[in-house]
Parts: C-alpha cells; sequence; structure tokens
C-alpha cells in the first residue's frame, strides 16, 4: 500500500506535517495532521489487522512545507532550498517515527512523487521538482544517510515515483552526478500515466540495475486535464477497466519476479 507523507491530489485541502513556523530547520512544531489520526492510520491498522500476510506499506511527499521551497508554494515552479536538504531528509525520518510509535511500519519511501511537476509546472496540485543531480545529490548526502544511520535503516528507498518514460532520465542522471547516491537506493517507483511508452522500456531498466526492484506505485483514470471537468466517476466503465487490466498484463507478464503494485490510500 501507498500512503501520502502529508497532502496530496487526492486531499481536500493542501497541508504537510510542518506549516509553521517557518524555517525551522529543527522541525520543532513536526506533527500528525488530522488526517493521519483519523483516517490514514485507522484504514491502514484495519488492513494489517485484517490481511493474513505481511502489509508493506510505502510512503511518499507531495511537497514539503512550503518554507523549504524556492516558489514558497505548495505547487507549480519549485524546487527544494539546499539549506534545507537535511531538514527535508529529516522531515521523512520524523514520519517514519510517528508512525512507528502509532504501530504502523513504513516499509519504503519515495524520493518525492512525481519530481517532474514542480519543473514542468502544469499540474495543479501539491508538488516538488527536482532535476536528476539535484536529487542524487540530496539522496547521496542527506536522506540516504539519515535514513541508512537510523533505527529506520531497514526502511527502503525508491527512487524516481514518476512516469515510464522520465525513468532513465532520473537514474542515469542521478548516476552521472553522484554514483553514491545509487547505494542508498533500493528501488524504482514507477507511475501508471504515460503508457504510451512500451513496457519493454522496464526491461532495459531492470538490465541496467538488477540490484534494484520495480514497485509500481501509482495509477489512476481520468488523471488527464481534459477529465477533470466531465468524468472524474465513470461507474461500470469497462473502457477505464480494461485500460488498467492491460496495463497491469504488460507489466506483470514480464517481471513478475520483481514488480509489485502499491494500492494509494488518502
Amino acid at each position: 500500500m501507498r500512503t501520502p507523507i502529508g497532502g496530496a491530489d487526492f486531499s481536500t485541502h493542501p497541508y504537510t506535517l510542518h506549516d509553521y513556523p517557518w524555517h525551522d530547520a529543527t522541525l520543532s512544531n513536526f506533527s500528525l495532521a488530522r488526517e493521519d489520526m483519523f483516517y490514514k492510520l485507522p484504514m491502514l491498522k484495519r488492513c494489517l489487522r485484517a490481511s493474513k500476510h505481511e502489509v508493506k506499506i510505502t510512503a511518499s511527499t507531495w511537497s514539503p512545507p512550503v518554507w523549504m521551497k524556492t516558489n514558497e508554494r505548495i505547487t507549480g515552479f519549485g524546487q527544494l532550498r539546499p539549506e534545507y536538504y537535511q531538514a527535508f531528509a529529516d522531515y521523512h525520518l520524523r514520519f517514519i517515527e510517528e508512525y512507528s510509535k502509532a504501530q504502523v511500519k513504513i516499509w519504503a519511501i519515495t524520493t518525492t512523487n512525481e519530481p517532474i511537476n514542480g519543473i514542468v509546472p502544469f499540474a495543479p496540485f501539491n508538488s516538488l521538482g527536482w532535476l536528476p543531480s539535484q536529487m542524487a545529490r540530496w539522496v547521496a548526502n542527506n536522506l540516504g544517510p539519515t535514513i541508512k544511520n537510523s533505527r529506520f535503516n531497514d526502511t527502503l528507498i525508491l527512487a524516481v515515483d514518476d512516469q515510464r518514460y522520465l525513468l532513465h532520465f532520473y537514474m542515469m542522471g542521478m548516476e552521472r552526478e553522484d554514483p553514491k547516491a545509487l547505494d542508498y537506493i533500493d528501488g524504482i517507483a514507477i507511475h501508471y500515466y504515460g503508457n504510451f511508452v512500451p513496457p519493454a522500456i522496464l526491461t532495459a531498466l531492470q538490465n541496467r540495475y538488477p540490484d534494484k526492484i520495480l514497485l509500481s506505485t501509482e495509477a489512476c483514470e481520468a488523471a488527464m486535464p481534459w477529465d477533470i471537468n466531465r468524468h472524474k466517476v465513470l461507474l461500470g466503465s469497462w473502457t477505464r477497466a480494461r485500460r488498467y487490466i492491460t496495463s497491469i498484463l504488460e507489466v506483470r507478464l514480464g517481471f513478475s519476479h520483481l514488480i509489485r503494485v502499491a494500492f494509494y490510500t488518502e
């Protein structure tokens, strides 16, 4: 399963887990939100109780606190200010700690949901932009050491968390900028959109990074701009069902030993 760290595009309002005070790199006011306490955690705990098998939970940040960002907005063209690289790594660790206190183990985190959205700012929802070079430096010097040197060092770190056509761009860019970053990366997170790029691209990715798992972390129909004001929900739509099933089959038939699908909760 996958759950957001703070708000996401399906949230009813934008929020993070340390909105105030601004410029507080110590995260002295970090706290879980009402949504965590009354919605996310209760749902996850029910899933844990209901399942006869291990439930692996992945967590992703859509946007950090806006004071960490260059544009000081929840969305739009904005990257992480370098002076807050360590604070943002600590932000992830604090989330893992707080969920652990609530008896919910975080199995993996991703390096930020859809990093392209803060570089090419077409998405009207929470985002943070990363260039591959920026992401490599942050993972190598901040996120990786912070997680791996903590008591939660078995938490996996999954890179990219974006569309098929961006996976090589980010992974190879990170590799060029700082190969040490890949030592901290346990896998690659993949989104459903942009599937005009054939799944064979995943074969090349697997061959280049054979020690990294591949995890499908997000899928949603009616997500395109031309769908927003039309049919967000189409009960009984076999067209949408067919797209989901085709995508799952394309991926799983070729990579049944590596690919997993995470269900996204908000």
